[in-house]
C-alpha cells in the first residue's frame, strides 16, 4: 500500500527501550530563516500534521508547517532539515518504502537514491527531543516511522501509539453552564467580585 496525498502524524515507532514519539520540527525554533531540525518530540509532546504529496520522479515532499524539507548543500548526508527557504535545499524529497510486517502504516523515509535513511540518532535536546539524523540504510527498528492519517480533528489516532499518554477529558454536556459577567461567575443570582 503506498501513501496517498493528504496529511499525516508521524510517529517513530515505539521500541524496547523507548516509547512512541510524534515527529515534526521543534516547538522552540530560532527565528531566523535558516533550515530547522526535525525531532522526536519528547513524550508526551504531539507534533502537527505533515502534508504529504507526491511528485513527478517517483519522489514524495514532505512538508512540516508549510516548509518542505530536505538535505543541505554542505553536507548530503546531514538532515532532514525543514527549509523555510527552498533555495538553501540541495535535495528536497524522499522515498518512502513499506515495511513488510502485521502493521500496514509503518515506512522507511530514504533519500531519493535509497541509500540514506531517516533515523533516530543519539542526540538528545531535553527541551526539544531526540534529533532525526540520515544514516545508512538498515532496516533497523530506528529507522521505522508509522503513519497515520489524519482525518481533519486533532490526535485522532493517537491512541493507537500513545496509550500511556494523558487526555484531557470529553466535554460533559450535562454540566450546567454558568454565564460569566465582567466580574467573573454568577454564583446564587449574585456577581462576585475580584477580592472576596
Amino acid at each position: 500500500m503506498s501513501l496517498h496525498n493528504g496529511r499525516y502524524y508521524i510517529y517513530i515507532h515505539p521500541g524496547a527501550d523507548r516509547p512512541a514519539r510524534s515527529v515534526f520540527r521543534s516547538r522552540s525554533e530560532d527565528l531566523s530563516l535558516l533550515p530547522k531540525r526535525i525531532f522526536a518530540l519528547p513524550a508526551g509532546v504531539t507534533g502537527e500534521t505533515w502534508e504529504l504529496a507526491n511528485s513527478s520522479g517517483g519522489s514524495i515532499n514532505l512538508t512540516a508547517n508549510e516548509a518542505l524539507t530536505g538535505v543541505t548543500p554542505q553536507s548530503p548526508d546531514d538532515g532532514p532539515y525543514a527549509f523555510l527557504l527552498v533555495e538553501l535545499a540541495h535535495t528536497i524529497g524522499w522515498k518512502i518504502e513499506k515495511v513488510e510486517g502485521a502493521d500496514n502504516r509503518r515506512y522507511i523515509i530514504t533519500t531519493k537514491d535509497g541509500e540514506l535513511a531517516w533515523t533516530l540518532t543519539d542526540h538528545e535536546d531535553y527541551a526539544r527531543g531526540i534529533v532525526i539524523g540520515l544514516e545508512p540504510k538498515n532496516g533497523s527498528p530506528r529507522q521505522v516511522f508509522t503513519f497515520v492519517e489524519s482525518k481533519g480533528y486533532a490526535y485522532d489516532d493517537e491512541d493507537y501509539f500513545l496509550s500511556g499518554a494523558s487526555r484531557k477529558p470529553a466535554y460533559n454536556k450535562e454540566k450546567e453552564y454558568v454565564p460569566q459577567s465582567r466580574f467573573g461567575y454568577k454564583r446564587n443570582g449574585r456577581g462576585r467580585n475580584f477580592c472576596d
